[in-house]
């Protein structure tokens, strides 16, 4: 069965985008236990971004098993995006310079995944 072009190109960005959300989700954990008064939240949020880094560990090893390094690896620049907001979303201060890097590192990933065919194996 052929797989339609959209959804070969889609798939890599998908588990990545996937992965690097649930990356945010885990620093976003470590942040607020480290804010924790009580010893229990401590270490409740250490168990949560445990388990949050083994789901983001799983999610990294099936990309790289499907896909080239070459086209998973450059995708990580999802991360920065998402992180800008979460900085946002957190009131702290984000300068005109950190907008300029996450949009060119965004415009890099782009160009990037769209200039290779995400199920073409990689010469050996």
């Amino acid at each position: 069965m052929k797989v339609p072009a959209v959804s070969r190109n889609l798939a890599p960005a998908g588990l990545i985008g996937v992965a690097s959300v649930v990356n945010v989700a885990a620093g976003i954990v470590l942040k607020e236990a480290g804010r924790a008064s009580s010893a229990g939240l401590v270490v409740a949020g250490l168990g949560l971004a445990g388990i949050l880094g083994i789901g983001q560990f799983l999610l990294w090893s099936r990309a790289h098993r499907l896909y080239p390094l070459s086209l998973t690896y450059p995708l990580t620049g999802l991360t920065f995006p998402i992180a800008l907001l979460v900085a946002v979303l957190y009131q702290e201060p984000v300068r005109a310079v950190h907008v300029l890097a996450t949009v060119l590192v965004s415009l890099g990933v782009i160009v990037v995944h769209k200039s290779q065919d995400p199920l073409q194996k990689p010469d050996a």
